[in-house]
């Protein structure tokens, strides 16, 4: 990364609009996703998320795997900050409180810090009220361009979106 100095990520990098978008996390085109979409403020990123009534565990409360995926999710993208793509090599997650069904909830992640390979964000996800629900910390290990091409190459649309990344980056 070209001093490591990290950058606006625009809307388009953040949220999948290729020929791909089968995501379960944040695929439009996945029937059964939970279709997230991100946000890039103040080296934050950022998401909302409705618990609904097909993802719960116990009778009305959102079951954990839906809830560690978002946050897996949301921490991913401050890889983008830094210009590349990561994928999670360890996380750990606090359960705090209990999301119910019908709960729209705000869920944010941050770099802590970050080297040449890998980088350490922390995700939040907030109740209503700004309650702290669930804490996590991740490291991700970024995803060499060679990687992410040969991954990409049944679309060609999201090759191009991740090659023109790993370009801006590079310059």
């Amino acid at each position: 990364m070209k001093n490591n100095i990290p950058f606006q990520v625009a809307e388009n990098i953040l949220n999948d609009n290729t020929d791909y978008q089968l995501c379960y996390a944040c695929g439009k085109n996945n029937e059964h996703g939970l279709k997230l979409k991100f946000h890039h403020e103040n080296q934050e990123i950022t998401t909302n998320y409705t618990a609904t009534d097909i993802h719960q565990g116990f009778p009305n409360h959102l079951h954990g795997g839906i809830i560690s995926t978002i946050l897996d999710e949301v921490m991913s993208r401050v890889c983008l900050i830094y210009g590349k793509w990561g994928m999670t090599a360890n996380m750990s997650i606090k359960y705090l409180k209990p999301i119910s069904i019908g709960t729209k909830f705000k869920a944010t992640a941050k770099a802590v810090r970050q080297n040449r390979k890998l980088i350490e964000v922390s995700g939040k996800i907030f109740l209503p009220d700004n309650s702290l629900a669930i804490e996590s910390s991740a490291i991700f290990l970024f995803i060499e361009s060679k990687k992410l091409l040969k991954m990409s190459e049944q679309f060609p649309k999201l090759s191009s979106s991740w090659k023109k990344l790993y370009e801006i980056n590079n310059k």
